[in-house]
């Protein structure tokens, strides 16, 4: 979702088997599987690439490693903060914008209210 020019809204559902990623700008944004704490959402960003396709780091995440450039993850602890990051040589900036709840329906009929989290992307080179 295109929000201004240079500047996407992407969205990202918290829930069981963390199955939910959102793309920007040529990259997947994942929530990590543990946060380090209430509201504080911890993102694995990684290029979409034949690596990642290989592994596929959409289904079961990324983790960061020294000798790859094309993976990071980045912190937040609370809604307005903002980062800039490095993934593949060009240089972005995550803003998390608010964190809400959204009711799920599963297939069985069963709700449940899940964690929404909202952050804009922006390409900075």
């Amino acid at each position: 979702m295109k929000r201004r020019d240079g500047v996407k809204k992407i969205t990202i559902l918290q829930a069981a088997f963390n199955p939910y990623y959102a793309e920007a700008f040529g990259l997947i944004f994942k929530l990590s599987y543990a946060s380090e704490g209430k509201n504080t959402p911890r993102l694995e960003v990684f290029a979409d690439s034949e690596l990642a396709r290989e592994k596929e780091w959409r289904i079961y995440g990324a983790i960061p490693d020294d000798d790859l450039d094309n993976v990071v993850e980045i912190k937040f602890r609370e809604p307005g903060e903002d980062k800039e990051f490095s993934v593949a040589s060009r240089v972005f900036r995550a803003q998390f914008i608010r964190v809400d709840h959204q009711e799920f329906t599963y297939a069985h009929g069963s709700n449940e209210l899940l964690l929404l989290y909202e952050f804009e992307v922006s390409k900075l080179d």
